[in-house]
């Protein structure tokens, strides 16, 4: 009977130790080689047949032990056995068959279970034939409810390892940089180049038929060390000039910038910049130019464009550091239009929303419902937009009031 109940525990405490082990730890233990890890991999490899040969187990070891307990009760008290073997067993599988041991199975899940895993995968082995027979008919009966008992499940989530990352961090593990890095790998897997890359109002580029001193005046103050170059349009860009390849031809009477450009790289707006990221490292390009649904222009990526959505802004010698959001006065901000939405909400609290603009000037277009002119003022809910410059097409910078919200004002 006493060996009945300590099967009972070893099976109890090696459920809950082999279910609390994750794959992740056991990969760990296989790589310090660690005893018997090998064998704890093989059996965490097939879960169905692991849990169903500890049950089993279980259940065929507490059975004999409440049968052979009766037996012993009803030759010791007659009838009355059976009701205090009921009881008595009951308490002491309860105590020293489930509880206890599945407590301290718990408190140490990584040792129990590279101990129980040798005997445990015997089991599976020993079992094999009875635990085809049970995994048949729980198919069968998973079927029946809708489910598919043979999918294969992940693991893991991408939104639960972003939470184990999150606790990381809380708990002191991660730092708020490797957090915040790790959060954009995840996000890059999912941006377009549209959502990266610089806009074609924002683009600096050079006419093929630029004089050689107006373009180099041109690049003097451009500061960027390669330029699109377009013959008719923007929309007709013919090549790449990188400003070095000029350094030679600086007193070349005879020069033409056609003869020194670079072939352009072009990619379309709905291409994932992971494509487009290993694309561009294939082909040793550092800039690509991105095409709309018809072939125009849309606007430009770079390698450190790309490089940027993962570790935060890099600033180069030509880079100034420009703050989109000024402060001016108490509540009061100066911001360049071009600013998008989530850093405006991030940086002063507010919550704007808009399906169909990015930023904060398409956003005031969004509220006039036209491209309004400089001077113009409205205002939405707690906030005063004044224009501070416009152009025909776009607003350039704007002024930000916010109100205090009244009590009796409902947001």
């Amino acid at each position: 009977l006493i060996v009945f109940i300590f099967l009972s525990a070893f099976f109890s405490s090696s459920e809950t130790a082999l279910i609390s082990i994750n794959k992740f730890k056991v990969r760990q233990l296989q790589e310090k080689k660690v005893k018997n890890a090998d064998t704890l991999a093989r059996l965490m490899e097939k879960p169905n047949a692991m849990i169903s040969a500890i049950l089993v187990g279980n259940n065929i070891v507490n059975i004999a032990s409440s049968s052979l307990a009766t037996s012993i009760c009803v030759a010791m008290f007659g009838a009355k056995g059976v009701f205090i073997a009921t009881v008595v067993m009951t308490i002491i599988i309860l105590i020293f068959g489930e509880i206890t041991p599945k407590t301290l199975a718990q408190e140490n899940p990584e040792k129990m279970a590279l101990k129980a895993s040798k005997p445990i995968y015997i089991l599976t082995i020993v079992f094999k034939p009875v635990l085809f027979i049970f995994n048949k008919i729980t198919i069968m009966i998973s079927k029946l409810f809708g489910r598919d008992s043979n999918s294969n499940q992940p693991s893991i989530t991408e939104d639960e390892f972003m939470t184990i990352v999150d606790v990381g961090h809380e708990e002191g593990v991660i730092e708020g940089e490797e957090k915040e890095m790790i959060h954009n790998v995840f996000a890059f897997g999912d941006s377009l180049a549209e959502d990266v890359m610089t806009p074609r109002t924002s683009m600096v580029v050079v006419n093929v038929d630029e004089e050689l001193g107006d373009l180099i005046k041109f690049l003097d103050n451009a500061n960027y060390s390669r330029i699109p170059v377009f013959d008719e349009n923007i929309d007709d860009i013919i090549g790449i000039l990188y400003v070095r390849d000029l350094i030679a031809h600086l007193q070349d009477y005879n020069f033409s910038l056609r003869d020194h450009l670079r072939p352009a790289f072009f990619a379309y707006e709905s291409k994932p910049i992971m494509d487009l990221f290993k694309e561009m490292q294939e082909k040793n390009v550092s800039m690509a130019i991105v095409a709309d649904e018809y072939g125009g222009t849309s606007g430009l990526v770079t390698i450190e464009d790309l490089v940027e959505e993962i570790v935060g802004e890099i600033y180069d010698e030509y880079d100034e550091e420009v703050d989109g959001i000024k402060k001016v006065a108490p509540n009061e901000y100066l911001i360049d239009a071009s600013t998008e939405l989530e850093e405006i909400n991030e940086e002063l609290g507010l919550d704007l929303e808009s399906d169909v603009f990015d930023s904060i000037g398409g956003f005031v277009i969004g509220i006039a419902d036209k491209i309004p002119d400089t001077g113009d003022s409205y205002s939405y809910k707690n906030l005063e937009f004044f224009i501070v410059d416009a152009e025909n097409t776009k607003i350039n910078e704007l002024k930000l009031k916010i109100n205090p919200i009244k009590d009796d004002i409902n947001n």
